[in-house]
């Protein structure tokens, strides 16, 4: 299993909004989390797909990891049809 976060928005010490994604072969297989979370609240969950549990497909993954500017050599893995 891999997972990969990469925090988008962290200038407020009370906010803060991250991008989790992966590969988990025996479960989820790839999966993509965005949420955000401000200091005292619960986490707040704005995209949550995995190719698992909501059928999404590699092009959706791969266009939702476009979006959000994560690294070439993860994005050529999941067209590869690969783990990263």
């Amino acid at each position: 299993m891999s997972r990969y976060i990469k925090i988008l928005k962290d200038g407020d010490d009370d906010y803060v909004k991250w991008v989790a994604y992966g590969y988990d072969r025996m479960a989820l297989g790839y999966f993509f989390e965005v949420a955000e979370s401000t200091k005292g609240e619960d986490d707040v969950t704005i995209i949550d797909q995995s190719s698992a549990l909501t059928k999404m497909s590699r092009a959706m993954m791969i266009e939702l990891m476009t979006i959000y500017e994560l690294p070439e050599s993860h994005i050529e893995a999941v067209a590869s049809n690969i783990g990263f």
